[in-house]
């Protein structure tokens, strides 16, 4: 096993034990620190690689049954040197479970109280299987697109019953991740196929801020361009410093970008990398990449390659993991 890798796993098993007096930050070479900063998919061809790699998580999909994902996330955590966040897209209408577990969509939840038993057995169902976070509830105000995967009603009303559905989420332990800020990513053409440019209100705004109110562990940001009461300057909203600075004044949780893979990201660069490093300049912690093991790695090389060639401040970096390390305990 590399040196560094031992150095890393002494520095996480002394957090175990001691409360992180040894700080794991300070065993990570920079090509581990940019690691740490993907979630992946998690490809069962590529788990060890990926893992090898240091990836800071790992998005399972739609598996037939329980027993696929628990096996699944078993490898994983035997694989990874750092504990990785394990994460799922349990909406409702949208469930990778579907095979053997239901749930009701969030556009038929009406109550809080609906909105807190919907995330309570989201959470249970997650924490049992070995997930630590789901990347929901959807925010969005209106989906014109499925028209099931957010909450219907005011603004007041999602905000408030996303607000319960958090803490129900969170009431388990898993952590919860409020998307798609700033809003109106379901509201024409689909980000998977193509980029969009939407007009943000307060009203799109407000859901989202009762979500931090809630204590939500993280905020996921769409691709939209946007105007209106925030700018992205042009710029997919997940690769917009403008939108990472209407947020951090507020908010001290995890910021994360969509899927960098969608085609509404894709669309404004030329490379992954180009795409993957956009994000990170602009102050994100976490970006979703559900690229392939090797748009992966050369991506972490190369803006490693930045980074000493002065080009990304190594300070930056440490922002972002010293929070992801955080949030999982280790820092």
């Amino acid at each position: 096993m590399p040196r560094i890798k031992i150095l890393l796993l002494i520095a996480v098993l002394c957090c175990a034990l001691s409360g992180c007096s040894v700080s794991v930050l300070d065993h990570m070479t920079v090509e581990e620190k940019i690691a740490q900063m993907m979630i992946v998919f998690s490809h069962d061809k590529d788990i060890r690689r990926l893992s090898d790699l240091g990836v800071g998580g790992f998005h399972i999909g739609l598996e037939p049954n329980e027993e696929a994902v628990r096996t699944k996330v078993h490898r994983i955590l035997r694989a990874s040197h750092i504990p990785p966040l394990i994460t799922a897209d349990l909406e409702g209408c949208r469930n990778p479970f579907e095979e053997f577990a239901i749930f009701p969509s969030l556009s038929t939840i009406k109550t809080v109280e609906e909105a807190y038993t919907l995330g309570t057995q989201h959470g249970t169902l997650l924490k049992d299987l070995g997930f630590t976070t789901n990347l929901a509830p959807v925010l969005d105000r209106e989906d014109r697109i499925e028209e099931c995967r957010s909450f219907n009603g005011s603004a007041e009303h999602i905000a408030q019953v996303g607000a319960s559905y958090i803490a129900g989420v969170q009431s388990t332990g898993v952590m919860a991740v409020a998307k798609h800020y700033p809003g109106q990513t379901l509201s024409s053409d689909d980000l998977h196929l193509t980029s969009t440019q939407e007009t943000i209100t307060q009203d799109d705004l407000l859901p989202f801020f009762e979500a931090i109110n809630a204590d939500a562990k993280g905020i996921l940001v769409g691709h939209q361009l946007v105007t209106g009461a925030l700018d992205s300057q042009g710029m997919p909203a997940s690769s917009s410093p403008q939108i990472v600075q209407s947020l951090r004044p507020y908010y001290e949780g995890l910021l994360i970008t969509d899927d960098l893979g969608m085609q509404g990201a894709r669309d404004h660069f030329e490379s992954s990398t180009a795409l993957i490093r956009a994000s990170i300049d602009a102050g994100y912690d976490l970006v979703i990449f559900f690229g392939s093991a090797d748009e992966v790695e050369q991506a972490i090389q190369d803006i490693a390659q930045a980074v000493k060639n002065n080009e990304i401040s190594e300070y930056r970096l440490d922002i972002s993991v010293a929070r992801i390390l955080a949030t999982k305990g280790l820092q």
